[in-house]
């Protein structure tokens, strides 16, 4: 459905997470990581520890994108 919406990426959380920080007054900027692909969408089954595994080598990258940011805020 999502994708006949025209969407690219769904998160788990960022949405909910969003909508509270807005309903209690917060301005809200999201920024995610697409740790892996979307059940049915590759050949691989789910994988727990290829999330654990993309997430630790984006670290430093994802570090640095949101010191920047801060910087520039």
């Amino acid at each position: 459905m999502a994708k006949i919406l025209g969407a690219d990426a769904v998160g788990m959380s960022t949405a909910i997470e969003a909508t509270a920080a807005k309903h209690c007054g917060f301005e809200v900027c999201g920024i995610n990581v697409i740790t892996n692909l979307a059940c049915g969408i590759s050949k691989n089954p789910l994988s727990s520890e290829e999330v654990a595994q993309t997430a630790e080598r984006i670290a430093p990258l994802f570090k640095s994108l949101i010191t920047e940011a801060v910087k520039e805020f």
